[in-house]
């Protein structure tokens, strides 16, 4: 088989896989079966019972790396964030705070 995935687009029985019905959003072929490069173009063209595709490629996504913001960057931003943001980053973090706090007690309270 090979490396391509392909998933139903629609659910269909595959006439050449002993009817197996495959259902919408599943993997192409199920494992153990090795259709054609002739049966899977049929699949994904109309050329075949349901005239029109069933399957789709999927498309192959490499990964990209992400660089990790050091801590310290953030530290640093926080002076430049509103009193408003600040809120709302310690409410994400769950750090409790008084309604009425300033932005340095808030800032001091993110670098803890």
């Amino acid at each position: 088989m090979s490396e391509d995935i392909y998933v139903a687009v629609r659910p269909f029985k595959d006439g050449e896989d002993d009817n197996t019905t495959y259902d919408h959003l599943t993997t192409y072929p199920r494992e153990g079966h090795n259709p054609s490069p002739e049966r899977i173009e049929g699949l994904l063209s109309k050329e075949n019972g349901a005239k029109k595709p069933v399957i789709a490629k999927l498309k192959r996504l490499e990964p990209k790396e992400v660089e990790d913001k050091p801590e310290e960057d953030e530290q640093d931003d926080l002076e430049d964030k509103t009193v408003d943001q600040l809120k709302a980053l310690a409410d994400e973090k769950e750090i409790e705070y008084n309604a009425n706090i300033k932005k340095a007690d808030l800032i001091d309270l993110h670098r803890k």
